[in-house]
């Protein structure tokens, strides 16, 4: 294609979202874009529900995993050390895309 864009069906994936209608298959050229149940784009999770619980439930265990590691490093650390390394490498994974998840289920609050 001159100055435009080409597409990649290997990296190609289709999620439907929405009521489900049984054996649809998208194509891209002559090959078939392989059809998914969930989407990972720039680290947020995605669903065909478009409910949070999968992107919320990984974001938790990547904030978990990241204190687990830090935790003892930190054991004897003063109170301002260990609040300094929680803001700056467990906070900001728990604050990433938050507008995509706004808090407008209880379960989430």
């Amino acid at each position: 294609m001159n100055g435009g864009m080409s597409f990649i069906s290997k990296k190609s994936v289709h999620i439907q979202v929405g009521q489900l209608v049984p054996d649809i298959r998208e194509k891209l050229g002559n090959d078939i874009i392989p059809t998914s149940t969930s989407l990972c784009y720039l680290d947020i999770e995605l669903d065909p529900s478009l409910k949070w619980d999968t992107h919320n439930g990984k974001v938790v265990g990547k904030a978990y995993h990241a204190l687990g590691l830090l935790k003892p490093g930190l054991k004897f650390a003063p109170v301002k050390t260990n609040s300094l390394a929680f803001k700056t490498i467990v906070l900001p994974i728990l604050e990433y895309a938050t507008e995509v998840r706004s808090p407008y289920h209880v379960s989430l609050q």
